[in-house]
């Protein structure tokens, strides 16, 4: 027996069906260390992402970088890498200028020595402001946009695939007819085109992924619907009198879904990736909302003097990408028909 299971795991069938499960595993673990560090984004760096210290002193801090400020006798407020006291007497070290924002935007100050400290893990940008709260923000933003135009985009392709492919041939030349003509258009230029035109949010960005992103989602519901049109159960179905409806709502589109799920993993990576390029071009959310992209773009004329600027972002671009492929291409492993047969 151990030497079957051994032979079994060794199969193709196996092999697929365990990089299916790792990729799900990986990619789902990934996700969920994005998701949760982008919700907890306000209780991890308790610091507005928009709040900008004085440019020409906190502007392209390095990684690790630390400011301590005090407030002096006359209201100003003096910030330094380093202060000590001496006495009556202060000495403050490294870049030293007077802030411009308000004590109570910093933390809480040192009992001891009165001297507030602020720290940044991951540096600042040209502004002075928190590249962490920043990461964590355009999480939010990033994540939020993709899952939401890839549900826009399920929700117009689905039912136009069912319709499609239960329709007779006349209609279902016109709807493939349709679905063609709009996947012609490439979609990066489709975007980039639309966008210039429309006034930049929330909803028009949303809209424009979602409804440019709908013509893969149709073409795989209308080949899976006309794949199981002539299966047994279907045909039974309909000598029972079961209507059209019915007929695409309990027996097609539940037996359509895995390919679904696959599609919109693959979307929602193609969605995040299409967001970014739309906020790198300045096309996206405008400022000072934070996005992955925007905060790429911010960075891509200082690369050699503070690279943290754009590569942070553009990794978490990369792992969130990356994320959704691995549970898209494990989904499709896992569902796979031929590792189904294998497996039986």
């Amino acid at each position: 027996m151990p030497e079957v299971a051994a032979a079994d795991a060794l199969a193709p069938g196996g092999r697929r069906r365990q990089a299916g499960r790792a990729g799900l595993a990986s990619g789902g673990a990934l996700l969920a260390a994005l998701a949760l560090a982008a919700a907890a984004g306000p209780a991890l760096r308790g610091v507005d992402p928009r709040r900008q210290l004085d440019p020409a002193f906190a502007g392209h801090l390095a990684p690790g970088a630390r400011v301590e400020s005090i407030e002096l006798a006359d209201g100003r407020t003096l910030a330094a890498e380093r202060i000590e006291r001496d006495g009556d007497s202060l000495r403050l070290h490294g870049r030293v200028a007077e802030l411009r924002v308000a004590t109570a935007a910093l933390a809480a100050p040192d009992p001891a020595r009165a001297v507030r400290v602020e720290r940044f893990p991951l540096g600042t940008d040209q502004f002075g402001r928190d590249l962490a709260a920043r990461l964590l923000a355009g999480g939010r933003v990033s994540l939020t946009v993709a899952l939401l135009a890839v549900g826009l985009a399920l929700a117009v392709g689905v039912p136009i695939g069912l319709a499609s492919g239960l329709a007779g041939p006349r209609t279902e030349r016109a709807a493939l007819g349709l679905i063609e003509a709009a996947q012609a258009f490439p979609r990066l230029f489709l975007l980039v085109a639309l966008a210039a035109v429309t006034r930049p949010g929330w909803t028009p960005l949303v809209l424009l992924l979602g409804l440019t992103g709908w013509m893969p989602v149709a073409r795989l519901v209308r080949a899976e619907v006309r794949s199981l049109a002539h299966r047994d159960f279907v045909l039974a179905a309909r000598a029972a009198g079961v209507g059209p409806l019915r007929l695409a709502l309990r027996h097609l589109l539940p037996n359509a879904l895995a390919p679904v799920a696959v599609e919109g993993s693959l979307g929602a990576a193609s969605a995040i990736v299409a967001e970014a390029t739309l906020s790198f071009l300045g096309l996206g959310l405008p400022p000072p909302v934070a996005s992955w992209g925007g905060m790429i773009a911010d960075g891509r004329d200082a690369l050699a003097t503070a690279w943290w600027v754009s590569v942070f972002p553009g990794l978490a671009l990369v792992v969130a990408a990356l994320a959704f492929n691995l549970i898209g291409e494990g989904l499709r492993d896992r569902f796979d028909p031929r590792a189904l047969r294998l497996e039986a």
